[in-house]
């Protein structure tokens, strides 16, 4: 009897260790891109900046703002590629023109298309209402610096990656780069999601402005930190959290002369999810 037991302990304990080890979850990060898909997000952003010259503050500003985004289907560019259109409006409070004293509404839009794949990596993007090239070259090294590109095949939670980008600049070449995890599967508003933590050291160079007359320039070292919830059955973003930590060396003219100031600032945003609809 002692030995039928025995072997049936084994036994049991055999089955035990066997299903441990298959009923590690594995999930595959993708986006999936589906023909009339339309999602809206909502970004709420709080930003602190300083602006100092000789160790003085020069300039210093906080504020508030949100963004109203929906995200279109448009089209397969080839069997995995799709463009998705991006519109995007911010909701500022300015000073009033007619009374700078009083504090009035104030929006403005952007438009996008994106060439995307399923891992997220973008490969072409279209600026519509954005001409200024400086602004467009520094959006895109956020794009390639910042944004996930997911790892292919199934992934375990604890899996972890790094993207690195090498900055070339005139007279050095820096190396950006930005390290995810798969810290655990959650709920999020009713989604079963992958929370990926990540934190990123980007370097962007900021070039002049064709109609800046001071001919700003420098280079922006982003300290950036956050967690995304990522919902992997339906392939897309359910919220995302992140900081910024900007630390900018600039140079500007200033009475005839190239003057170096400094630019602190800090941005805390959360982007989430509203509504998932199908466009007619």
């Amino acid at each position: 009897m002692k030995k039928i037991t025995a072997i049936l302990l084994m036994s049991a304990a055999a089955l035990l260790i066997g299903s441990c080890s298959q009923g590690e979850k594995r999930i595959s990060l993708r986006f999936k891109f589906e023909p009339g898909m339309k999602l809206q997000y909502e970004q709420t952003s709080k930003v602190r900046e300083k602006v100092l010259e000789a160790d003085s503050i020069i300039y210093e500003h906080a504020e508030e703002y949100k963004v109203d985004i929906e995200q279109e289907f448009v089209k397969f560019v080839d069997d995995t590629a799709a463009q998705v259109s991006e519109h995007a409006i911010w909701h500022f409070m300015r000073p009033s023109k007619e009374d700078s004293t009083k504090m009035e509404p104030y929006q403005t839009e952007r438009t996008t298309f994106m060439t995307v794949l399923p891992n997220g990596k973008i490969v072409e993007v279209e600026f519509v209402d954005l001409k200024e090239q400086s602004r467009i070259k520094y959006i895109k090294n956020y794009y390639e610096q910042g944004l996930p590109v997911f790892p292919s095949g199934e992934k375990p939670v604890g899996y972890n990656w790094t993207q690195t980008t090498k900055v070339v600049l005139p007279n050095e070449s820096m190396e950006a780069s930005t390290t995810f995890l798969i810290k655990s599967l959650v709920r999020e508003s009713g989604y079963d999601c992958a929370l990926i933590e990540y934190e990123g050291n980007l370097v962007i160079p900021v070039e002049p402005a064709a109609k800046d007359s001071t001919m700003r320039s420098g280079l922006d070292k982003i300290k950036s930190k956050g967690h995304m919830y990522f919902a992997y059955k339906e392939g897309l973003v359910v919220l995302q959290k992140e900081t910024w930590k900007v630390d900018g060396d600039r140079s500007r003219l200033k009475d005839g002369k190239m003057v170096n100031f400094k630019v602190d600032v800090e941005n805390e945003a959360v982007y989430a999810l509203k509504k998932i609809g199908i466009s007619e």
